[in-house]
């Protein structure tokens, strides 16, 4: 494995588990098909300069999961 290696996955799978995965598989950056060009562009410019980039439905979806975790874990 190269540890220099710079990781974007452009997919159709929009759910955050998919997501999830590939960043512990290694991946810099997850961006879905139905995000804009511009975002894809953003993504690609991030993770070439070492950072982590992810789509913005991905990111709401992750958001919302914790919430609801976190609002699972406060009711019990």
């Amino acid at each position: 494995m190269d540890k220099g290696a710079r990781i974007l996955v452009f997919t159709m799978h929009s759910g955050a588990a998919f997501a999830l995965k590939a960043f512990e598989a290694g991946a810099s950056g997850y961006v879905t098909k139905s995000s804009s060009a511009a975002e894809l562009v953003r993504a690609v410019g991030v993770v070439a300069q070492g950072g982590r980039a992810l789509s913005d439905d991905i990111a709401r979806e992750i958001a919302a999961e914790r919430l609801l975790k976190g609002a699972r874990r406060s009711t019990i």
